[in-house]
């Protein structure tokens, strides 16, 4: 009896891990026949480089810039396409170079600007999640506008004096200031107001003020970047990365899944998820799959491995020590893959314009101190009154969307 059990626990584990290994197959990105790489970014379809290899909206070229392979996503009908720096099919975002705009004051007081525009094409948005809107400078009013000349979406000031620059690493408005840009953007173009009302003329030690939108993970501030002439070369690439969403489709997922020629989500084992406000839909692989649910086949199974133990004897204690060590690390394994997920770290799938807290199992949208909103999770926090400019001791503050 006591071979017989050891037979059956040490087949369970041969079936357990060759159906894992079956299921995983090889990993893919790009549809078959198609470039993957340019440079060192992954082109993961729905992107692609070259006839037949991207979905319409997505495409991406690969040039040579300084003898090295550089990626361009090609979304904007407005400016040149943009540099690419990464591509995240499960959460659907890209990353790409963000321009900066500047307004500089030289020595003998003459006035220089550059107030660039960003636009991206009618699959992709600009994160409000991920972004910030983000002004440098000691004597600096800064916007960001929309399409139509004149309108003001979004902006804030940063006032200092040598003295008072920041060094914490933070925007505080002292040096550097920062605030949330609107959701379902996909156009700007920075704008600058002069101010020199709070500390007089800061030139001599802040010749420039700076504007641009930048993933707020990325971005520190530094006490030195008040005194740059040229911030936007001190990143190497001319930019700074932003993160943008995207979709697929211009339907819900019940729309799109009446048409499967032209539905996305192609592998078997993958399901739709329509994102809140925006037209378009996402693709996921299922659970206990991972992969590229845009490719058919693209899925693949998660592997779980499992350590086999050799047995030399059969006496009884050992036989049921082995069977309480399978079947522990096989409810660790499911454990491990039903576990609460923090719904705050999926803002698409997950939407909240407020403050987010992941609870058991669930999550909860707050507006902060000052602000209500009817519906948090989906409708902006206001302010409680009708102040346009809330500022400090310093000058100050973020600015009000204009309506």
């Amino acid at each position: 009896k006591k071979k017989l059990l050891l037979i059956v626990a040490a087949t369970l584990i041969l079936r357990h891990s060759t159906a894992t290994d079956g299921a995983a197959g090889n990993s893919s990105v790009a549809r078959p026949g198609c470039q993957d790489q340019c440079g060192n970014v992954s082109i993961a379809y729905p992107f692609g480089i070259g006839t037949g290899c991207f979905l319409e909206g997505f495409e991406v070229t690969c040039v040579v810039e300084d003898h090295h392979y550089v990626p361009f996503l090609n979304v904007s009908t407005f400016v040149e396409g943009h540099q690419l720096l990464d591509i995240n099919v499960t959460l659907g975002e890209a990353r790409v170079l963000s321009p900066v705009s500047w307004y500089c004051i030289d020595i003998d007081k003459n006035r220089t600007m550059n107030n660039r525009c960003f636009s991206v094409g009618p699959h992709f948005t600009i994160s409000r999640t991920m972004n910030k809107f983000t002004a440098i400078g000691c004597s600096t009013i800064a916007f960001i506008e929309g399409e139509s000349k004149h309108e003001y979406i979004s902006g804030c000031t940063s006032s200092c004096d040598k003295d008072s620059i920041d060094n914490s690493g933070q925007c505080t408005g002292m040096g550097c200031c920062q605030t949330s840009i609107p959701d379902n953007l996909n156009y700007f173009r920075v704008t600058f107001l002069e101010n020199r009302s709070f500390y007089g003329d800061t030139s001599d030690f802040s010749p420039c003020s700076y504007g641009f939108v930048v993933d707020e993970n990325y971005f520190n501030f530094e006490q030195s970047y008040v005194s740059y002439t040229n911030f936007e070369e001190l990143h190497g690439d001319g930019g700074v990365p932003l993160v943008l969403d995207w979709v697929v489709g211009k339907e819900t997922c019940a729309q799109a899944q009446k048409n499967l020629s032209s539905y996305a989500c192609r592998d078997i084992n993958s399901y739709c998820t329509d994102v809140p406000d925006f037209p378009g839909y996402l693709c996921n692989c299922s659970q206990g799959y991972e992969g590229n649910p845009y490719l058919d086949e693209g899925c693949r199974g998660q592997h779980v491995s499992i350590t086999t133990v050799t047995f030399f004897s059969f006496r009884a204690d050992w036989l049921c020590e082995f069977c309480s060590l399978l079947f522990t690390n096989v409810e660790s394994a499911h454990l491990l893959l039903t576990t609460d997920i923090n719904e705050c770290d999926f803002p698409r799938l997950y939407p909240c314009k407020g403050r987010c807290k992941n609870t058991n199992g669930n999550y909860a949208c707050s507006c902060p101190l000052g602000t209500q909103s009817t519906d948090p999770k989906n409708e902006s926090c206001i302010p409680n009154d009708n102040i346009i400019i809330v500022s400090n001791e310093y000058g100050s503050g973020e600015l009000a969307p204009f309506n």
